[in-house]
C-alpha cells in the first residue's frame, strides 16, 4: 500500500515493541518508505520485574520529547 500511495503520508509514526517482535521493523520500515520521522519505545523484556516500571516509565519520558519537538507544542498533561 506504501508502494501504491494508497496509504495516507503520516506526519510521523510512533510505535512500541509490546506487542510482537516484529512491529518495531515494520513501523521503521513504513517511516523510511514514506520519509517520515519515526519514534519507537522500547519496552523493557522483564517488565513484571522490581526495575520494570521504572524502565518503562524512564524510557515513555522521552515520547513527550520527540512529540513536542515534532508538533512545536508543549506538551499538556
Amino acid at each position: 500500500m506504501i508502494e501504491a500511495g494508497a496509504w495516507p503520508k503520516p506526519d510521523m509514526i510512533c510505535y512500541s515493541s509490546s506487542p510482537c517482535d516484529q512491529t518495531p521493523k515494520g513501523q521503521e520500515g513504513a517511516a523510511r518508505a514514506m520519509g517520515v520521522p519515526s519514534f519507537g519505545l522500547d519496552r523493557p523484556y522483564k517488565l513484571f520485574t522490581q526495575a520494570g516500571p521504572g524502565l518503562l516509565e524512564e524510557r515513555a519520558r522521552g515520547v513527550d520529547q520527540v512529540l513536542e519537538k515534532q508538533t512545536g507544542k508543549k506538551m499538556d498533561l
